[in-house]
C-alpha cells in the first residue's frame, strides 16, 4: 500500500473515531431509554432507530479499538 495507503487509512480511521465520538454524544441524551433487543417488536421506523441509536452504543467501544488499531 506504501505510504499513501497508510497515510490514507489513518485518516479514515481518525474521521471513523470523530463519527463515534460524536455518536456517542448524541446517544448520552437519550441514555435512560436504552435497551437493546434482539429485534425490535414493531417494525416502525421509530423503533427501528431507536434500535439502531442502542445497538451503536453498545458496539460503540469495540469499533473505537478496532480504529485505534487502525491508527497506529
Amino acid at each position: 500500500a506504501g505510504e499513501t495507503g497508510e497515510t490514507v487509512a489513518g485518516l479514515a480511521a481518525l474521521a471513523g473515531l470523530g463519527l463515534v465520538v460524536t455518536g456517542l454524544v448524541l446517544w448520552w441524551r437519550t441514555w435512560r431509554r436504552f435497551a437493546v433487543p434482539l429485534w425490535p417488536r414493531p417494525m416502525a421506523r421509530q423503533a427501528i432507530i431507536r434500535h439502531h441509536r442502542d445497538l451503536g452504543a453498545l458496539l460503540a467501544p469495540l469499533l473505537a479499538l478496532s480504529l485505534l488499531t487502525g491508527t497506529m
